[in-house]
């Protein structure tokens, strides 16, 4: 592909002098408003990011308790297939709703197949979000859409349930709305859900969590890939430090350095203007009339051209006008950066620069803060003076753990180098914590007290 800089694309889009992407393709569900974030409500767009993977779709769940008791759309459909007198009939609603309803009417999970029933909140952010997370996680991997439209049961009562509940499939011909950007962490994810996806309950138990999880990290590493330009790293993660939930964290930690959450967290605002400097510099010539164009990361865009001296030639010189048109658009005369870039390299630092001055900063923070929002308590958690911190506690840790040994014992470092690649990193001080843990669960083979003569053993 030739990269010539649609420069009268871009003068007409951002015309009015507000910042639109146009129609390069989105990487993150995120808009820079007060809306609703996710914080501790995960679990509530677990059931549409399933439908999503599979296809499908499900009727809205009652809006009061009242409505529950006679209207279930679930109770419904089972008791539809049967027939029988009306005091019968009023016991199997009863024994049902006991069966697929916890006490606080949020449905029992006791199946894959079921994750497709659980409702979503009235908000169509939730589902903006499973479907971002459906087209970077999953894409159509059949494999994982068949863990939850497989109706296999071990017992007669549950097979029964599952064969008597149908869904609908989404007549959705839309082309994919979000690129994914780090296929290395979309593929860790899947190789992790279809190891516990051999082991029901354990599934049940962890899919969620290890979900958002992959989520969160996803965004994380992002952000990380994004602040390094044209020498960002897109095939594995950067290094990030998380400290454990049950130690003591002192400043001199690398979770509460630079290298952990507080590094990251000054990086936030910057988010947004990176999302808009790269949708600009995707903007090609050949690629405007498409649908959908390519969002190219700067490292895209470096890459491409700095084998074709001529194209470098032409793209910079489209930069350079488009920086000028730019500034002129958003900037007042003291803002513009006077700088003329000499190569590539510079020229997409300076537009960074100046989408910064021309973006409100308080746009920018909101934008930024989503991200936080994505890991809520469960991986950010305030450690007083020294502030936010990444967060990992047991539960967490024996899922990794659990997802990188699988079947066969591993060497303790062998282990660390897995967590890593997963986003995961611990200074000396929590790996010696680590080690302690899996020494007292009785999962640690120790030959000596050296890492590599050190073995953790399969959990499943």
């Amino acid at each position: 592909m030739t990269l010539s800089l649609d420069v009268i694309k871009l003068r007409s889009l951002l015309s009015k002098k507000k910042h639109e992407t146009g129609k390069v393709a989105d990487i993150l569900p995120f808009v820079a408003t007060n809306g609703k974030d996710l914080n501790n409500d995960f679990g509530d767009l677990i059931g549409e990011y399933v439908r999503q993977i599979c296809g499908h779709v499900v009727k809205k769940k009652p809006a009061s308790k009242d409505q529950l008791e006679f209207e279930d759309p679930l109770i419904s459909q089972l008791t539809g297939q049967i027939e029988f007198k009306n005091e019968s009939q009023i016991d199997l609603e009863r024994f049902l709703r006991q069966y697929l309803y916890s006490q606080n009417n949020n449905m029992k999970v006791f199946h894959p197949y079921i994750y497709n029933f659980i409702p979503v909140p009235e908000k169509d952010t939730y589902r903006k979000y499973a479907i971002f997370l459906s087209e970077i996680l999953v894409q159509d991997e059949i494999e994982m859409k068949n863990i939850f439209t497989n109706k296999n049961a071990d017992d007669i009562l549950t097979e029964l349930v599952l064969k008597n509940l149908e869904l609908k499939a989404i007549n959705n011909s839309d082309s994919r709305k979000y690129q994914l950007l780090l296929p290395f962490l979309s593929s860790l994810y899947k190789e992790d859900i279809m190891f516990i996806s051999k082991y029901q309950d354990y599934f049940l138990s962890n899919f969620t969590l290890l979900t958002h999880f992959y989520s969160f990290m996803y965004i994380c590493q992002l952000l990380l890939k994004f602040e390094r330009f044209e020498k960002g790293e897109y095939s594995e993660a950067s290094t990030i430090y998380f400290a454990l939930e049950w130690e003591a964290v002192s400043k001199r930690r690398k979770a509460s350095e630079a290298e952990g959450f507080q590094g990251l967290k000054k990086k936030l605002p910057h988010l947004f203007v990176h999302v808009h400097t790269m949708s600009q510099l995707s903007h090609i010539q050949s690629e405007t009339a498409k649908e959908n164009p390519s969002f190219l990361t700067y490292r895209d865009i470096h890459d491409q051209i700095k084998e074709d001296q001529e194209m470098n030639y032409n793209y910079l010189n489209d930069l350079k006008i488009w920086i000028q048109d730019y500034s002129k658009l958003f900037l007042s005369d003291d803002e513009i950066i006077s700088e003329s870039p000499t190569n590539i390299e510079s020229a997409m630092g300076i537009l960074f620069d100046s989408i910064k001055k021309g973006t409100n900063t308080e746009v920018a923070e909101r934008y930024g803060k989503k991200l936080e929002g994505f890991g809520g308590k469960t991986f950010i958690k305030n450690r007083g003076s020294l502030g936010q911190v990444l967060n990992i506690n047991q539960e967490m840790l024996l899922l990794l753990t659990t997802v990188c040994v699988k079947n066969e014992r591993m060497p303790v470092n062998k282990l660390f180098e897995e967590f890593s690649k997963r986003g995961v990193n611990f200074d000396r001080l929590s790996k010696k914590a680590i080690i302690e843990l899996f020494d007292s669960l009785n999962i640690l083979d120790k030959k000596s007290d050296s890492g590599d003569a050190q073995y953790v053993k399969p959990i499943l």
